[in-house]
């Protein structure tokens, strides 16, 4: 029989699970309650007793079709190989055949824990856990769902804080924004005081009035050099 990944650390797995996973709260239990914890301590052990007679059974039972554990077996062959992209593929194979395939569940978990797929990986292994609770418990794969949810929540919280960051960096550009207008009110008001300065003054006015228009004698006896330095140097 081909040898199945991710079970060589089983015994040591199995040997730290613990039956006070069952174990009431409070300061005081009643009677029944610490019959229900012995009972279930009892059945856990024995079910870790009978697991390694019991899941090369159940291995068998959901590898029956041919098609299902051709591709089960090929999805194997490829994680051993490291390559989690055709064990992927074969897979989903699997799965698209038998949606009940326990093993195909944990291993496609396991990949989308190990690529940080973390809601994909939290759910294959809910429904690992729907399909047989008793071996989820004894592969110890409530360990790496939560893992799933402790690592799917941090990410979560580096997204956050990353749009946080974002939306600072936006505030910042509608700040720059508002300097600009600033700016530009600034420059309005300079605009402003320049018409100002082009104002004539009542005196100016007056003497504009008595004046006729320029010939062409006065045109071109004009220093218009000497006239425009004057204008010029009068707004410096």
């Amino acid at each position: 029989m081909i040898e199945y990944p991710f079970e060589k650390n089983l015994r040591a797995d199995n040997a730290r699970m613990s039956p006070g996973l069952w174990k009431a709260e409070g300061p005081q239990r009643s009677h029944m309650e610490r019959t229900l914890e012995f009972v279930r301590a009892v059945r856990f052990h024995l079910g870790r007793w009978v697991f390694p007679v019991v899941e090369p059974i159940c291995i068998l039972m959901e590898n029956l079709r041919p098609q299902v554990r051709r591709h089960f077996e090929q999805a194997i062959k490829n994680l051993e190989r490291h390559n989690l992209a055709g064990g992927l593929m074969n897979l989903n194979m699997v799965l698209s055949l038998k949606p009940d395939h326990f093993l195909a569940r944990v291993y496609r978990g396991r990949i989308y824990l190990r690529e940080k797929q973390f809601r994909l990986a939290s759910e294959d292994f809910v429904q690992a856990s729907e399909i047989s609770t008793y071996r989820f418990a004894h592969y110890n794969v409530r360990r790496e769902y939560l893992d799933a949810l402790h690592e799917g929540a941090r990410h979560r919280k580096e997204e956050m804080e990353s749009v946080n960051h974002e939306t600072l960096s936006q505030e910042e550009f509608e700040s720059l924004l508002e300097m600009d207008d600033a700016e530009e009110m600034l420059q309005e008001e300079d605009v402003a005081l320049f018409e100002e300065d082009l104002e004539l003054t009542g005196d100016e006015r007056e003497k504009f009035q008595h004046m006729g228009p320029i010939t062409g004698s006065e045109a071109d006896s004009t220093d218009w050099d000497k006239v425009i330095k004057q204008l010029t140097s009068r707004f410096k």
